[in-house]
This record gives structure tokens, sequence and C-alpha cells, in this order.
């Protein structure tokens, strides 16, 4: 008996379009914010009069040109913000390019953790393999996987029942979006 090679199945991840979909599903009615793709930079405008595709009132992330992992960290952005914070425009962050000093790479690690934490949390949920970033191409690659560790502990965390009850809950409404969606999208 002969049995031939069946092809494995790629993993269902889901698509930037899919990932602002739920977002929206999950958010935009009550907080009257958009989650729009197809940006050459990521930024986060807080609702203002004018904006293309949005109404008056409504607060728009926009992320990377259909890049997953952009929606999700975008997302994970505006979830751990602050009302006041979602008032400001990229919530009142200084982006510091690269290269940075390393008091400043300190700062943007300090910075990130919690919002690569969520990340790499979400992503679990739509099916996308999680990197953390150190935004640097100067960064070395033991202080990143020392940073990746850390966010993947903390992430891992979030799966715990103590861990849980720190997931902010307009988070774990998106997370069930996404699951629900990844659950669909896999048959």
């Amino acid at each position: 008996m002969h049995s031939e090679a069946r092809p494995v199945p790629a993993p269902v991840r889901l698509a930037q379009s899919s990932i602002c979909a739920c977002f929206e599903a999950a958010l935009r009615a009550e907080f009257e914010v958009r989650m729009i793709g197809g940006a050459d930079e990521p930024r986060y405008l807080p609702a203002q009069a004018g904006q293309a595709g949005c109404q008056a009132r409504e607060a728009v992330i926009h992320c990377r040109a259909d890049f997953a992992p952009s929606a999700l960290h975008e997302a994970a952005h505006w979830l751990l913000a602050s009302p006041a914070q979602r008032a400001l425009e990229d919530y009142g962050l200084t982006y510091v390019p690269p290269p940075r000093e390393p008091a400043a790479q300190a700062r943007f690690y300090a910075a990130e953790l919690a919002v690569q934490a969520l990340e790499a949390w979400l992503s679990k949920r739509a099916g996308i393999a999680f990197r953390a970033s150190g935004d640097d191409p100067d960064t070395s690659l033991a202080t990143l996987a020392s940073f990746d560790a850390t966010v993947q502990q903390i992430a891992a965390w979030y799966d715990t029942p103590l861990g849980g009850l720190f997931v902010p809950a307009t988070a774990r409404r998106f997370a069930q979006r996404l699951s629900a969606r990844l659950s669909l999208d896999s048959l």
C-alpha cells in the first residue's frame, strides 16, 4: 500500500483588512474610532472634522500599508492609551528615530514593553507570529533577545487568571473578534 504525501496546509492568519474590520466591529460604535490600513507610516489622529472616510467625531488609527503586525501594534497603542492620550495626535508620544543613543533606546524599550506585550497577546489570537521590535538596526541581538523574552513572558502571563485581569476590557473584546474571525477563516 502506497500513500502519497499530503500537502501541509498553510497556517491561517488574519490579513490586515480583517484585523481592521475586527477592531472596528468591536470598538468603532462605542469609541468613535476607525482603523485604516495603507499608510506609509503609522499615525493616530484624534477626532476632528474632515478626515477622509470618517465621520466628524471619529478618531483614526492609520497603520502601515497591508502589514498585519502594524495593525496589531497600532491597536495595542490605542488599547493602552488613556482617554486623555487618545485626545492627542499620536497619543502625545514623541518618536525619536534611529539611530538612538543608549539612553534613548532604553526609553524606547520602557515605552514599548506594555505595547509589544499586548501586541504579542493579540497576535496569537490573529494567528500571526510575533517578533519584538527594537526599532533600531544598531540594537544588539542580545539586547533585542532579552527584550523579546520579557515581552513574551508578559504576553504569556496575560493568559493566566491573574494576568488576564490586566488586559484591558477593550483588548479582550477585540481579541474575541480576532479569534472568532480566525476560526471562520480556518473553515
